[in-house]
């Protein structure tokens, strides 16, 4: 049935057999021990790296048809990697499955069906990482400098830019901890990085942080300071690395921000291996976890973490901002699995992580294959005058013409249908044709936007716009009113802006029911100047003889 209750489709079919609870035609246990959880972790992103027969011949070539659950409850899951041909005999599975409850007192059994060519690609990388995660980089792609190239999977998508567009400081991509992972080093004459933009959450100004990733390294002789990752961190912000301890020792660094917090491990971070780096702030004391352990050094802080108000970006390979400056302590290695969160995870939290991602085959045990019978299905299709918003499914199971009512007889599930959305400039008038506003410093900017359904070109209320502004220099975000009808507008003072420049805004939709929708436009921003005239006095002498 449709949002408004009508129906819209109803038939019969008919199967036989016993068949799984998800549709699926094959399915295998992955059960992880109460002993390699350190505690009970709610929403736990449980890495699942498999290399297996099974997976070769049984599933779809993209691994589109692989799904995870727990009993009846089908859990969200990113797929990182699946190469079914990865050797003549196993293909290769990676992938991250959001865990509800994953219990420290009992086994969890999470069973990974697949075997469906006709099963929908229904998964999103959002739903595995919760919300206080920030930023979620696997590093697996291959960089050239554009832009947003390597992926965060975290629900904010702030993806990065390898080597802020300059292809001499984009990073290698090379074998990892997990998976592919990137190689940053100079080789080229210039150190690498990536920039993951400057997004406002970058500035965590609570009392909670947690910087994680996997390191490795062959540094030898230790000459600086080799940043892993950064919000600038010196005078402000916040910042990971390794540094040199002394002698061939290179202890890993924690500052919040360094000139008034830096805390130094006294674990060394050895060369030649791969190793789990973990810095938490819980409000009162920061702290250092290498490999699941937490290091005997810690540091007491109280106050609030300090926003940067210098280089507003987040950047990976490096210790500081700007680059190619004294201070911008590069890095010289192998970076993997990036993670900043606005939480402090638990001890607990971080030796679970370790467990699982420092060596899989021994978290989890996996069972033999089981092949059921697959349960029949009706390809329902919603074309393009199917509404937007919420539907029912409804299965009854039927013995013979009589229906039967108990609870393994019907079936009731909803789902959302979402529509593509368009947002389209109406003020300021002369930005509409060509994207570009003229204003003197001072004017009022008026904005207004049409938010309409790309299918049938019906406004769209009840939506949340957004754009970028500045107020003396801080980057801000700025929510346009909802106006009715699908118009949103807000009236700004360009005064805010200050600098005669060309500034550039961008705009942004979101509606449950809409795909998000996105628009750019452009203000030339002027200054009042003066001109004035002042008269030259011309003197003229006369030459008399005598």
């Amino acid at each position: 049935t449709d949002p408004s209750g009508s129906t819209w489709y109803s038939g019969t079919t008919t199967f036989q057999g016993k068949r799984f609870t998800l549709p699926y035609y094959h399915s295998k246990d992955l059960t992880i021990s109460q002993d390699n959880v350190g505690a009970d972790l709610a929403n736990f992103p449980v890495l699942i790296d498999l290399y297996d027969t099974d997976l070769r011949t049984d599933v779809r070539s993209d691994g589109r048809d692989i799904a995870f659950a727990i009993g009846e409850e089908t859990l969200a899951h990113e797929l990182e990697l699946f190469d079914q041909t990865f050797n003549l005999t196993h293909a290769h599975l990676i992938a991250w499955v959001n865990v509800p409850l994953l219990s420290s007192s009992t086994d969890t059994v999470i069973s990974m069906y697949y075997g469906n060519p006709m099963a929908p690609i229904v998964y999103d990388s959002g739903p595995v990482w919760d919300s206080d995660y920030l930023g979620v980089w696997h590093l697996s792609e291959s960089g050239t400098g554009a832009t947003d190239e390597y992926q965060d999977s975290s629900q904010y998508k702030h993806h990065g830019t390898g080597g802020e567009g300059d292809a001499t400081f984009v990073p290698t991509q090379v074998s990892g901890k997990i998976g592919s992972a990137q190689d940053f080093n100079d080789l080229d004459g210039d150190f690498d990085l990536i920039d993951c933009g400057d997004s406002p959450l970058w500035n965590i100004d609570g009392y909670q942080i947690t910087l994680e990733a996997w390191v490795q390294h062959d540094i030898t002789p230790n000459t600086h300071v080799y940043g892993i990752m950064n919000h600038k961190g010196w005078y402000d912000g916040y910042a990971l690395y390794i540094n040199f301890g002394g002698a061939s020792t290179l202890k890993p660094v924690f500052v919040l921000p360094g000139d008034t917090h830096m805390l130094v491990g006294a674990d060394d971070v050895t060369g030649l291996a791969w190793h789990h780096v973990v810095a938490t702030y819980d409000g009162s004391l920061m702290r250092i976890y290498v490999d699941g352990v937490q290091d005997s050094t810690t540091l007491t802080k109280t106050d609030a973490i300090l926003p940067t108000s210098f280089e507003q970006g987040f950047w990976i390979g490096h210790g500081d901002q700007p680059k190619s400056e004294a201070w911008s302590a590069e890095y010289e290695g192998q970076i993997d699995e990036v993670r900043v969160s606005d939480v402090v995870r638990s001890a607990g939290w971080i030796q679970t992580e370790f467990q699982n991602q420092n060596n899989p085959n021994s978290f989890y045990s996996v069972g033999v294959e089981e092949s059921i019978g697959y349960s029949e299905s009706a390809a329902i299709t919603l074309d393009s005058s199917a509404s937007a918003g919420v539907w029912q499914a409804t299965a009854r199971y039927m013995d013979g013409s009589t229906d039967v009512n108990h609870r393994v007889g019907i079936f009731s599930r909803s789902f959302i249908v979402k529509h593509g959305a368009s947002l389209n400039l109406t003020v300021p008038g002369d930005a509409v044709s060509d994207g570009i506003s003229a204003k003197l410093i001072g004017d009022s900017l008026f904005v207004e936007y049409e938010l309409s359904d790309i299918l049938n070109s019906n406004p769209i209320s009840g939506a949340t716009v957004t754009m970028n502004w500045t107020v003396s220099g801080a980057p801000t975000q700025v929510q346009l009113n909802d106006y009715g009808d699908g118009i949103y507008g807000r009236v700004l003072n360009t005064t805010d802006l200050g600098t005669a420049q060309r500034w550039r805004f961008e705009l942004s939709s979101s509606h449950q029911f809409y795909s998000e929708a996105t628009s750019v436009f452009f203000l030339d921003l002027s200054h009042q100047t003066y001109l004035t005239y002042e008269p030259q006095q011309l003197l003229r002498m006369v030459m008399i003889s005598p």
